[in-house]
């Protein structure tokens, strides 16, 4: 830790450095206290019970990317396309929510969707419980996958390990035929 101090002390003038773990809850109050005092005395830019300035269709899009970004490696979650297709409040005083994911092809798409939807259940399950916990309303988010162009993998091409293929052979039994009598 204190070669990091160094480090960051070689890169610039801090006027202090705090060691803090938020998994633990160390060094927070030490922080909190400096920037109280630091802080200039004025009027607040936004009210105190404003959580954020974006946009609704920019938090969904932000808390579906976050899970993707979690769950997916490598480019995947770079490639997918996000757009709000739909918004309806209803009577009831919750919102339904239409959100559609654009992937470059159908393989992608399947890779999102998870095997029997699994994955796109568990993003829409996820990402509704906390937008209802941030709105202060209940939330329900469809998740709509579209692919831009039909491709087949080479499974479904008939040029990849079929399951068949996949199994071993049977074990032949060499014993001698048993005689009925």
């Amino acid at each position: 830790v204190q070669s990091r101090e160094r480090e960051f002390r070689a890169h610039g003038h801090f006027d202090k450095i705090f060691y803090v773990s938020a998994k633990k809850g160390q060094g927070i109050q030490r922080l909190m206290e400096h920037l109280k005092e630091k802080a200039l005395p004025r009027p607040w830019t936004y009210p105190a019970e404003m959580r954020t300035d974006l946009p609704h269709a920019d938090q969904i899009k932000h808390m579906v990317n976050t899970h993707l970004f979690k769950w997916f490696n490598s480019d995947v979650p770079y490639k997918i396309e996000h757009q709000t297709v739909g918004w309806t409040p209803r009577l009831d005083g919750s919102l339904l929510i239409e959100h559609e994911l654009i992937v470059q092809d159908s393989i992608v798409a399947r890779m999102i969707l998870g095997v029997r939807n699994t994955i796109v259940s568990r993003l829409r399950e996820q990402v509704s419980y906390k937008l209802s916990k941030l709105w202060g309303t209940n939330v329900e988010l469809k998740i709509w996958v579209r692919p831009l162009e039909q491709r087949l993998s080479l499974k479904d091409r008939g040029l990849g390990p079929s399951k068949d293929a996949r199994r071993p052979p049977p074990q032949k039994d060499n014993r001698p035929p048993s005689k009925d009598v």
